[in-house]
């Protein structure tokens, strides 16, 4: 197998978006709290993290595959790794084929 493809990871991704909705639970809970001016700074600030967190380019995760038929097997193997959490998923399968 070869790397194939870099993309975010899914693990990584999902901990950003649940960090970013405590950041949205926080703000709204601060609204009529706090000062206006300092409210909409927050606002500001945090729609710029997310704009720039779930935007960014950022592939930490390396897809290698191979597809293919070799000796009378079709056979998928894939193996996805973060190189930032360490989160990994892998998945073969081969079937004989039916000629």
């Amino acid at each position: 197998m070869s790397a194939n493809n870099w993309v975010m990871c899914p693990s990584c991704t999902a901990k950003m978006v649940t960090a970013f909705d405590a950041e949205e639970r926080a703000l709204a809970a601060g609204y009529g709290v706090i000062s206006p001016e300092t409210w909409l700074t927050k606002r500001r600030e945090l729609d710029a993290r997310k704009r720039n967190g779930l935007t960014a380019d950022k592939h930490s995760f390396r897809e290698d595959y191979e597809i293919g038929v070799r000796n009378g097997e079709f056979h998928v193997n894939y193996l996805g790794q973060c190189t930032t959490c360490g989160f990994s998923y892998k998945f073969e399968h081969k079937e004989t084929l039916k000629t």
